[in-house]
């Protein structure tokens, strides 16, 4: 596996951020400049968690979509982290693992900018839409 690294540096990178020092371990308070006009910041940090739980449902509708190409022998795994015919453990233990750090530098994001959490949600949402979209040549 030549990507391991690339798994543990993310692995390593998440619960840097996920677990931070007790001294920034602070409740979420809004930044001190106004929101964009027509939001408020508490508004903004609700639509982040959305775009989120959105791209954690497109992550998971992509594994079930691989999962059951590969078991029709319909195509192979296009990511080079994973190689061409994954086990089906291999490919929901990796893909739980991104989540996870994808969840963890998002809400670290979210709890220091809004704006920034909300980018960074949108961002994997339209890419994981994406992949979901282009998976769906092989689904039916």
């Amino acid at each position: 596996m030549r990507k391991q690294w690339l798994i543990g540096a993310t692995i390593a990178a998440a619960a840097s951020i996920a677990f931070p020092a007790a001294a920034s371990a602070e409740p979420w308070q809004p930044p001190k400049r106004p929101p964009p006009r027509g939001w408020t910041w508490e508004q903004l940090h609700k639509n982040g968690i959305r775009w989120e739980l959105s791209y954690l449902a497109l992550s998971a509708i992509d594994t079930a979509q691989t999962l059951d190409c590969l078991h029709r022998n319909k195509c192979s795994e296009g990511n080079p982290i994973f190689g061409s015919h994954p086990s089906a453990k291999r490919l929901i233990v990796t893909r739980v693992l991104f989540g996870a750090a994808h969840f963890a530098v998002f809400k670290a994001l979210n709890d220091r900018n809004p704006i920034n959490g909300r980018s960074f949600a949108i961002g994997g949402a339209v890419v994981e839409g994406g992949v979901v979209a282009l998976n769906m040549r092989y689904t039916f």
